[in-house]
């Protein structure tokens, strides 16, 4: 891949670094040995909305927590590439022939957009993109500037991302079978309203990927 030659270009001068330890590793490799060695080789699955699938690839907890919160919050966007390859592999292991029409993303709302410059989720779906061979649009939109889930409480939370998702177009989602990618699935209700909206638009099969998943407490 072009993406691939030119992530080991720039690697010469600045090093290519584990997303977990920030050791430095070979170009393009997802992460180094100690890390991977140690890594879950379990699929965690989920479902939403009383009835879609979600994948994830690793716990939301310790060095995976660390990772995803460094591309989107620490700005790190270079370790997407890297948390996107480990998506797709689970998503092969998953799914046979990766049996999707078209890749999308969980969108952020146009003014949280500009504020953080960058969607997530955007970034892993693009990379998945090109890993997997399915293209990869822009199916929802987000039209209403909700609170952040993770600052409301549980009893809300579904309530809070009621309606705040629209379809871009009809035409792309009808009759596909669509892949949503997220960063993190926690109660379901973000992945889930999305996915009630491209079922309305006539989608013939929507699942969830997403590179963490948070577990419940245990006693």
């Amino acid at each position: 891949m072009k993406y691939e030659i030119k992530r080991k270009l720039v690697s010469v001068i600045f090093p290519e670094r584990c997303p977990y330890c920030r050791d430095v590793i070979k170009p393009c490799e997802i992460g180094c040995e100690a890390c991977l060695t140690n890594m879950p080789q379990k699929i965690y699955r989920k479902l939403v909305g009383g009835r879609y699938r979600v994948i994830s690839a690793l716990p939301y907890k310790d060095i995976y927590k660390a990772a995803i919160l460094r591309v989107k919050f620490g700005n790190k966007k270079q370790y997407a590439y890297q948390l996107a390859k480990l998506m797709a592999s689970k998503l092969s292991e998953e799914y046979e022939s990766y049996a999707f029409d078209v890749i999308t993303f969980v969108p952020l709302h146009n003014k949280t957009l500009k504020e953080r410059g960058f969607n997530q989720s955007e970034l892993l779906a693009r990379h998945i993109s090109e890993f997997t061979g399915i293209p990869c649009e822009a199916l929802l939109k987000k039209t209403k500037k909700n609170k952040p889930q993770h600052n409301v409480t549980a009893d809300k939370k579904e309530k809070n991302v009621k309606g705040v998702y629209r379809a871009t177009d009809k035409t792309l989602i009808s009759g596909k079978k669509i892949l949503i990618i997220d960063d993190i699935v926690t109660t379901g209700f973000t992945l889930a309203e999305c996915a009630k909206t491209l079922d309305k638009n006539g989608a013939e099969e929507i699942c969830g990927l997403t590179f963490a998943i948070t577990l419940p407490k245990t006693t």
